[in-house]
């Protein structure tokens, strides 16, 4: 990443989305994205490292790490704010776990985050496209369901 890159953290207390959903959840279960992580199979639940880069114009990325294990948590980088908002609340939510500025500072809850989530944003649009995402009924057994 270049520039400078805002940085939130997330207390991950369960295991994360299918990384699709979170595709879904952002722009479309189709958008054209080129992704890079450590979900293996892609419809791994236990994840911890992804990259997203839309192919368009914009351009966007953002990017998660781990930063501890025990406690898991994650640190997700942009260069967009929102961007880099949207993840975190994302993973805070479906994780059943919380948000901060610090890794080893005071966490809070997800909706902390809504505020910088960008008003060009239709957060209940998102959660619909991630709970209708195909990527939710994907298992280990079937990481491509129809």
């Amino acid at each position: 990443m270049k520039g400078s890159e805002i940085r939130i953290y997330v207390l991950a207390k369960g295991e994360r989305p299918d990384y699709r959903q979170v595709i879904a959840f952002l722009w479309s279960e189709d958008y054209d994205v080129d992704s890079d992580g450590d979900s293996y199979p892609a419809s791994s639940r236990t994840w911890t490292e992804l990259t997203l880069i839309t192919r368009n114009e914009r351009g966007e990325r953002v990017d998660v790490d781990p930063c501890s294990d025990k406690p898991l948590v994650l640190q997700v980088r942009s260069e967009k704010r929102s961007l880099a908002a949207r993840v975190a609340y994302l993973l805070a939510k479906h994780t059943g776990g919380a948000v901060g500025w610090s890794p080893d500072g005071t966490f809070d809850e997800p909706n902390s985050l809504k505020p910088e989530i960008g008003d060009d944003f239709d957060l209940d649009a998102a959660q619909t496209r991630f709970h209708n995402s195909k990527y939710a009924r994907s298992t280990l057994e079937d990481p491509y369901p129809d």
